[in-house]
């Protein structure tokens, strides 16, 4: 079975989301604040339909969007994912949470 999604569409959205978050709350987000932001943007919520539109068995719009980012997060931790270098991330209750690197740090 084909996969809903693809990383190359969903990954970028993603680390806009953490980016546009960062931005506003000056602190690591969180997966659970990211797979919500993804469901508040029209854009965003539109693209995570559309891949639960395509699925056999329909998870829900928030399991979908968790998913998204917990895969995300999977293919950074494993090394699979060229986002390790423009975000910086720290366990917050046994999850990764993400920020954009400082420009000048380093």
């Amino acid at each position: 079975m084909e996969p809903s999604w693809k990383h190359a569409d969903v990954f970028p959205i993603i680390a806009r989301t953490i980016e546009a978050a960062y931005r506003e709350l000056q602190r690591f987000i969180t997966p659970q604040e990211i797979a919500g932001r993804l469901l508040q943007d029209t854009e965003e919520r539109n693209l995570v339909e559309a891949a639960r539109d395509r699925q056999e068995e329909k998870q829900t719009l928030e399991g979908l969007a968790s998913n998204m980012v917990s895969w995300f997060s999977r293919c950074i931790t494993v090394g699979e994912s060229d986002w390790a270098q423009a975000l910086e991330r720290t366990k917050i209750d046994g999850r990764w949470a993400y920020k954009p690197v400082r420009q000048g740090d380093g």
